[in-house]
């Protein structure tokens, strides 16, 4: 088997930002060898905090540029013969439009170059001459509305979020590009969007409107303080062994326990019950409490309990590197966030130090400054779905693996979903209709399950019976992929596991999603995305102020995060297997996918020793930040002022010239000094307009700025409408709804 699943793929990177960056350590940690394309005063990335004293370079920079190589060519005449060069033997290229050199590229690519082009809003649509920002594109992708207290502002997450979704799609686009070019010898142009990947992170963010009429809105705070911390008890779920866990177990037989909807209607006072037990004890008394009885509470991990965590640590998730930085945290060796799967034949890693700026320049031109072009295109090819002829067994449930698998499903691959008759796949929630109306068919109309399993064909076998699993064991002999999300034990037990199923084919690549992974101390942990979103460092620096509540984003966000790097750990098994003819295993625990989405907050606790906390929708590196009302109900607007720049456009937009000659506000130091005053001021602005007057005029000015939308604002909005990111799907049941693309 090859040393690395993208050994020879070669990989050009044009990016400034964090989705092409983490695209390109996504692709570089599988083995693809990545030239990073600099400017002569290098990446912005560089200069992203935290940054030392002793380092050219950020911690940020050093952990999404391992093992790459720095080209940073000199004058225009280098820069345009080297890229050449390069473009024509490279496999991918990735560009974000803000590269000084992109204009040195080739004006006609090689055919069978893949071109994945990443940006804010995307290249046509009316907002795509919008300025992007974290804060930005998050407002405008779902989650940020539904986010903190209903009486306060939305909440968006913090690190970058969108752009690592984007990230990660332009990698698994890439990937999916490749393989299509194996058949075909053509590459393609590859399109991906902040906003569109945030977007495609959801479940039921359009059904929930769209079929059933319900807003998705900022709920109840559902943490609870306990005697060290906070602790969140999963209680969407019917669970009996609850009252067992608060010593309440005269309650056991209420029928409460058996009805989904009894139950929900309960949840506040479960919750009640739940914090006056809790309050007395430890975050670690109650979660071991509560999953010897298996259910799904866990405790909120901030940086420090996560590097502390035994199980993530056993798990060998933290890396190395000859470029770390003094650990300020616990003078011990510096440990970058580590990978988010683990390939049984051919492991991602971290394969080397990050760049010094130009490290890699002369032998670059060296080998690529005086290449030829190639001299034929090849030949014509049938259009066709990428993955056609790739078939996908699926023994999934909730979200993480059907989403893994629709991924696959959507580009032409042929998806059996394997469901058993005594535990149906997740067939619930958002009915078609303003009341629960689940009629004779209700495990059709759950337009959750319809979402997340379109384009796939499905079967009902008892995996149990002998006779249920040989027909089982038939459909492996002649699958490519296995993709399972159940406990870690599950599968084992059936006789179902790996080194079973690899004797039957052993070109099989099977992938095991689990809340915790498939070995460790906590591998039969009780778990859903939502309890990942608290052990995972999210949920800890999410929230109003540093000595206040914690936050989730009410959802189950760490599944689709998993299941898109389940994509992409897939794509590239396919690759290495292309070459080596073997299959492989893939380990995917749902908390690791979601500590490779905290790695700023972590990185900094190592550099700095300070563990991070929440800051409403304020920004270390931008001031002033965050979502201010406007005209209506609950209506807000998302506004970062990046840069000297925008603060004078945005004082000039408000009215405000006062501030903008104002001595004590030249930098951006004072502005965070003053941070709150200067939100009055934006508020007493934004209080005048509706939302998207706002964004619009900041926008024309050049400031950062997007309306925070709820879920009944997305079929509408002119952007996403003309981009036509929402298609409509015919159900045999249902009908015509619209769903989310990709």
């Amino acid at each position: 088997m090859p040393e690395s699943a993208l050994e020879g793929v070669l990989v050009v990177d044009l990016t400034s930002g964090v989705s092409g960056a983490y695209a390109s350590k996504l692709l570089a940690d599988l083995g693809a060898r990545v030239v990073l394309v600099e400017p002569p005063d290098g990446s912005p990335l560089r200069q992203r905090p935290p940054l030392h004293e002793d380092k050219p370079y950020g911690a940020i920079w050093a952990h999404l540029s391992g093992g790459k190589e720095s080209l940073a060519p000199g004058d225009g005449e280098e820069a345009i013969d080297v890229l050449r060069g390069l473009i024509q033997v490279a496999d991918i290229l990735l560009l974000d439009g803000t590269h000084p050199f992109e204009g040195a590229l080739p004006p006609v690519a090689p055919e069978h170059l893949v071109e994945v082009d990443c940006s804010p809003f995307g290249r046509s649509g009316p907002y795509a001459g919008w300025r992007g920002s974290d804060i930005a594109t998050w407002a405008m992708g779902g989650y940020m509305y539904f986010t903190g207290e209903k009486s306060r502002a939305p909440l968006m997450l913090p690190g970058s979020q969108a752009e690592l979704h984007a990230g990660c799609h332009a990698a698994y686009a890439a990937l999916v590009a490749l393989f299509e070019r194996r058949r075909t010898g053509w590459g393609q142009q590859i399109e991906v969007t902040d906003l569109e990947a945030a977007l495609s992170a959801h479940a039921w963010l359009i059904s929930s409107w769209a079929a059933s009429g319900q807003l998705m809105d900022r709920g109840t705070h559902d943490l609870v303080a306990c005697a060290d911390g906070w602790i969140f008890p999963m209680t969407m779920a019917p669970n009996a062994n609850f009252f067992l866990l608060i010593d309440k177990p005269e309650l056991m037989d209420d029928e409460i326990a058996l009805d989904l909807t009894q139950w929900s209607e309960r949840v506040p006072q479960l919750q009640e019950m739940f914090a006056e037990w809790a309050a007395d004890k430890s975050a670690l008394e109650i979660t071991e409490k509560a999953q010897q009885l298996r259910v799904a509470c866990t405790p909120v991990f901030d940086a420090a309990a996560l590097y502390a965590d035994d199980h993530i640590a056993e798990r060998g998730y933290w890396e190395s590197g000859d470029d770390a930085w003094p650990n300020a945290a616990d003078g011990g060796a510096f440990r970058f966030p580590g990978q988010p799967y683990q390939l049984s034949g051919t492991p991602a890693e971290r394969r080397g130090s990050a760049p010094a700026l130009g490290a890699h320049t002369a032998s670059l031109i060296e080998e690529f400054g005086s290449i030829p072009a190639p001299a034929s295109p090849p030949s014509p090819a049938q259009p066709d779905a990428p993955l056609r002829g790739i078939k996908v067994v699926e023994v999934t449930a909730n979200w993480a693996g059907p989403v893994a698998g629709r991924h696959l499903a959507d580009l032409g691959a042929d998806v059996v979903k394997v469901e058993w008759a005594a535990r149906p796949a997740t067939r619930a929630l958002f009915w078609p209709g303003p009341e629960l109306d689940l009629q004779r068919q209700g495990y059709n109309r759950a337009m959750y399950f319809n979402l997340l399993n379109r384009n796939k064909r499905d079967v009902v076998i008892d995996l149990s019976d002998p006779r249920g699993k040989e027909i089982f064991e038939d459909l492996i002999r002649g699958a490519d992929v296995l993709i399972e999300n159940n406990s870690a034990r599950v599968m084992p037990n059936l006789g179902l596991g790996w080194d079973d199923l690899r004797q039957i084919n052993p070109r099989l690549i099977m992938v095991s999603m689990s809340g915790y992974g498939a070995t460790g101390p906590h591998k039969d942990w009780v778990a859903y995305g939502s309890n990942i979103e608290t052990t995972s460092g999210l949920t800890a620096v999410t929230g109003y102020e540093p000595d206040g509540p914690r936050y989730r984003t009410t959802l189950f966000y760490a599944d689709p995060v998993a299941g898109i790097h389940g994509a992409v750990a897939i794509m590239a098994a396919l690759e290495q297997r292309r070459r080596s003819g073997e299959g492989q295993w893939i380990d995917i625990a749902l908390n690791e996918t979601g500590a490779s989405f905290c790695f700023e907050s972590l990185l900094e606790y190592q550099a700095t020793g300070r563990v991070r906390q929440p800051m409403m929708n304020r920004d270390p590196r931008f001031a002033p930040q965050g979502a201010y009302p406007a005209i209506g109900i609950d209506k807000w607007v998302a506004i970062s002022v990046q840069d000297d720049r925008d603060w004078e456009a945005l004082c000039e937009v408000i009215g405000r010239a006062d501030l903008a000659e104002d001595e004590e506000l030249a930098t951006l130091e004072d502005r965070w000094r003053r941070h709150d005053e200067l939100d009055e001021a934006i508020e007493a602005w934004t209080l005048t307009l509706e939302q998207y007057e706002v964004a619009w005029a900041l926008q024309r000015a050049g400031v950062s700025a997007a309306p925070v939308l709820a879920n009944w604002q997305m079929l509408p909005d002119p952007h996403l409408h003309e981009r036509g990111f929402y298609i409509d799907v015919e159900h045999p049941v249902v009908g015509v709804y619209p769903y989310a693309s990709w």
